[in-house]
């Protein structure tokens, strides 16, 4: 073989190499831009709900159910037809949120904005306002210091 020749099909070969690599990347490229988004949770209070627009806006809390600082302020959330949305074991609908409802969101971002794929709703608006049940004393309490024991049985 001539030198010639040998420098041609190395250069073929090279050729070659490179639009499969290119061939691949662009295949990559769309595999990515057709994968599912990355779910994200959140959880906080609703703070508005635009039935209308199929909206929900949410104030994210912190630890201990507290209001996160400023920096996080209220999101909204984008609610489709595929959103699943639950209160307790049962399935809801939009219009029975309630703004001031505790609930957590699995989102996703999708073309700039928070699509949410699941509503659970933790604790309801009315719950907030309603007196807890005080637990009754037991009967194997301990007695107040200072006051006479009884023994079992007298």
């Amino acid at each position: 073989m001539t030198t010639r020749r040998i420098a041609t099909r190395w250069t073929l070969g090279i050729v070659t190499l490179l639009a499969l690599g290119l061939t691949h990347g662009a295949y990559v490229a769309a595999q990515m831009a057709n994968a599912p988004a990355t779910l994200q949770q959140i959880s906080g209070k609703i703070t508005a709900i635009d039935v209308q627009h199929g909206a929900v806006k949410l104030q994210p809390l912190t630890m201990g159910a507290t209001p996160a600082p400023s920096a996080e302020q209220p999101t909204t959330f984008v609610v489709g037809e595929d959103t699943r949305i639950s209160r307790g074991l049962k399935q809801a609908e939009l219009e029975e949120l309630k703004v001031g409802d505790h609930v957590k969101i699995d989102y996703a971002k999708q073309g700039g904005k928070n699509v949410a794929q699941a509503i659970i709703v933790q604790g309801s608006a009315a719950e907030e306002g309603a007196p807890r049940a005080e637990k009754a004393p037991s009967k194997t309490s301990l007695p107040e210091p200072g006051s006479p024991q009884r023994s079992p049985g007298r």
